[in-house]
């Protein structure tokens, strides 16, 4: 069989044949992923069955953690968000006989906003864009970054072990199999996932609450009917249909028409033209507009999630590995998050940073969001069926009948009665009739009380923890923080606003920022942004302001040549502002915006700070930054004292936050970390993360003007980059950080350094 070379551009080295990871599924989720992991150099190869990508509308909106995933994506969130129709278009769901014909009720999920932006919770906002719209943007940026092989018409055909990794059987475009070697294999494959089949993983749940047929089509006169009605979603019940109009385009007149059907009674093969063309005009109430008919597809609402989402070198993500009812919009979201969780962790893998606890983490952090949101869409999908319910239209009569027919009668005539009784069902329908009052009332109700479907889930889609066993996390019991001031709960009411937290395995909380300095336009920048301000793939690390970081700044030099780490100090309300001020003056820091760790970090920064703010990334040359970025400590203000009411940290605390954005270890305070007779670290550490061995009192180092480094910054000179160790280079005061450091006591800077040092090791284990 054909063993077939790949060479990519790339840093890591790899031998021939081999490439790194190998994504089965050209869909959203496997899209993001060999976006994400071309932006942490990763290169990949992208293999999908189909011959290109989908022209078929499927899942449209994406929630504010998908859009968070993309703002820093080469200008991907602000493309969408440009892309996406203008709010008064999709804010509602109306229920009503007819599209431009009576309407039952109506909800508005925007009540109160002329925005679908929460800007007090994330730095972007909600979108509508359909799928078929989404992809493209996503294979633009894939092919632009040089690192991702792309081939469609072909497809994974099998896989096994070998010492390498693993080899992957692939079919070409032209129907000649050939093998290729790789470290990881990941199944972005769909929900009928041919990986998932091939490593042998179950689902577990329902697999069969609905049968639907899609129903694609283009009616460019409509919109001159509904433009005063606007809405994302239809839900149309009248005598001759029942179906659920999606607003793809309204303007443009691209929608989809969502109808029941029931196997084997009825089949794909009755939805002809002529059928789909009455179904369509029936729902919209005008029987002689044009209609143009685009893909008809049945599809299975299903609700189940993998047993597992890895199998040693193999790994599930998306539809491959959880399948969810679309009421909520949570499916392609949550696949797109499973990427963005699993990326920086195959990097960290494939670059020698990690073992193989941080990949079995993927499955401890993703599988339980995953059932979370299986079920929350389960339970938003028996709110749905209220509407119809008090409309005399119950889903679950249909599904008796269903039932009782192809139990009781052959198949032509369960076929024939079927067909009767949902007509005779649709007739009593509605709010005609005696029962009308009583109807409208209980429809009412349900819509003014809230208790139909819903579209946005703020606690849900920004809100979720990491928490079960094998998070990459370090708990606060492990650090010995204080448990002083307990964290926030969240509410369990589905009308309660969203808290956000920073607990660990929680989502950094977006916060308005600004870059230290006394302009008044100075830059304002959301804290979700501070990682596009360091190399992709870097922790951050988030300290109070100064001088109560000092500490933890006496442990960088070593902390930043072991690990790639961005470290920012925040000084919260005009006190702390204005001590950090006076901290940077004395240290003799010309510029307020950073201090530098190394003396030769201020070129890199000079020349390498960009703008960003909560719509703008920082460019795809980011990755490209010198290393010296991550030798710098930036310096920000908080003015409105937003950050300090939501950091749950002393002024002496730290938090480390993953690549991902997810806290993955908290210090509430040093002072409160330190335990009685707790020593100091017998020995220091290099950049590697390995002990010397050398006694922590012989690990101070020699100025180049001979003068001897305070050993208590617990770094020995055979822990220092070469460039360090040169004539004139004096590393550690040239940076300004021994300043800041020299008043603060011994036992607290090796304090900070063996916490950071430990809950870093631990991570990445």
């Amino acid at each position: 069989m054909l063993r077939t070379s790949f060479r990519f551009s790339s840093s890591i080295p790899s031998p021939e044949g081999q490439i790194p990871v190998v994504i089965a599924g050209a869909g959203p989720t496997g899209l993001t992923l060999a976006l994400l992991l071309s932006r942490l150099r990763i290169p990949s190869l992208l293999v999908d069955r189909a011959a290109g990508l989908t022209t078929h509308p499927q899942a449209h909106f994406i929630n504010n953690r998908t859009m968070e995933v993309f703002r820093p994506l080469a200008g991907l969130a602000e493309e969408v968000r440009s892309m996406s129709p203008p709010l008064d278009q999709w804010r509602k769901f109306i229920y009503c006989e007819r599209v431009t014909g009576h309407i039952y009720g109506e909800v508005d999920h925007f009540w109160g906003q002329n925005s679908p932006h929460m800007r007090d919770l994330s730095p972007v906002p909600v979108t509508h864009l359909s799928q078929n719209r989404l992809v493209p943007l996503l294979l633009k940026r894939v092919q632009a970054g040089g690192l991702c092989d792309v081939r469609f018409s072909n497809r994974v055909d099998g896989y096994r072990v070998v010492k390498s990794g693993l080899r992957v059987t692939i079919t070409s475009e032209q129907g000649r199999p050939f093998e290729v070697d790789c470290s990881y294999l990941v199944g972005c494959d769909g929900a009928r996932s041919f990986i998932r089949g091939a490593a042998g993983i179950g689902m577990k749940g329902p697999a069969a609450l609905q049968h639907l047929v899609n129903i694609h089509f283009f009616c460019p006169d409509l919109w001159q009917h509904i433009s005063h009605r606007p809405a994302m979603l239809y839900f149309v019940f009248n005598s001759e249909v029942v179906s659920v109009l999606v607003g793809h385009d309204l303007p443009n007149g691209e929608l989809v028409a969502q109808v029941p059907i029931y196997p084997p009674q009825q089949s794909l093969e009755d939805f002809t033209p002529e059928v789909c063309q009455h179904i369509v005009r029936q729902s919209i109430g005008l029987p002689d507009i044009p209609v143009r008919l685009g893909t008809v597809r049945q599809w299975t609402m299903s609700s189940q999630v993998a047993n597992r989402f890895q199998a040693g070198r193999l790994f599930l993500a998306g539809d491959a590995a959880h399948c969810f009812p679309p009421a909520g919009g949570f499916g392609m979201n949550t696949g797109i998050q499973d990427a963005h969780n699993l990326a920086w962790k195959l990097a960290a893998a494939v670059q020698g940073q990690a073992g193989g606890d941080l990949l079995q983490s993927y499955s401890a952090e993703r599988r339980p969001i995953a059932q979370a949101n299986a079920d929350l869409s389960v339970a938003n999908f028996q709110d749905a069926i209220r509407v119809p319910q008090a409309l005399g239209l119950d889903p679950r009569a249909a599904n008796f009948l269903h039932s009782a027919v192809s139990t009781l009668f052959p198949t032509g005539a369960s076929r024939a009665l079927l067909s009767m009784g949902m007509a005779a069902g649709r007739s009593m329908g509605g709010t005609k009739g005696p029962l009308r009052s009583w109807r409208q009332a209980a429809l009412s109700k349900i819509l003014a009380a809230g208790d139909s479907l819903r579209l946005q889930f703020p606690r849900e889609d920004l809100g979720y923890i990491y928490k079960e066993p094998g998070a990459a996390l370090i708990s606060e019991a492990d650090v010995a923080a204080s448990a002083s001031e307990p964290l926030t709960h969240q509410s369990t009411s589905r009308t309660a606003p969203f808290e956000q937290s920073t607990a660990i395995g929680a989502r950094l909380p977006h916060c308005d920022v600004h870059l230290a300095g006394n302009s008044a336009d100075c830059q304002v920048l959301s804290t979700h942004a501070l990682h596009d301000c360091f190399p992709e793939g870097s922790f951050l690390l988030l300290l109070g302001p100064l001088p109560a970081a000092a500490p933890w700044l006496a442990a960088l030099p070593s902390l930043v040549d072991s690990w790639q780490l961005g470290v920012i100090c925040i000084a919260s309300g005009s006190e702390e502002v204005s001590a950090q001020h006076k901290c940077l003056a004395r240290s003799g820091n010309p510029n307020r915006e950073y201090l530098p760790i190394r003396a030769e970090a201020c070129t890199a920064w000079n020349g390498a700070a960009t703008q960003v703010d909560d719509q703008q990334a920082a460019p795809d040359t980011a990755g490209d930054l010198s290393p010296e970025l991550s030798s710098l400590v930036m310096t920000l203000e908080d003015p409105a004292s937003k950050w300090k009411a939501l950091r749950k940290l002393a002024l002496d605390g730290a938090m480390l936050v993953r690549p991902d954005g997810h806290i993955a270890w908290r210090c509430r305070s040093l002072a409160e970390a330190r335990k009685p007779g707790q020593a100091a670290p017998a020995s220091c550490s290099n950049r590697k993360g390995q002990h010397c061995g050398k006694p922590a009192h012989e690990a101070g180092t020699k100025s180049a003007a001979g003068a001897s480094l305070p050993a208590q910054f617990g770094t020995c000179n055979d822990s220092l980059p070469d460039r360090h160790k040169q004539e004139g280079v004096d590393w550690l005061e040239a940076g300004a950080i021994g300043a800041l450091c020299c008043s603060t006591s011994q036992q607290d800077q090796r304090l900070a350094n063996r916490l950071v040092h430990d809950a870093m090791s631990r991570l990445l284990a």
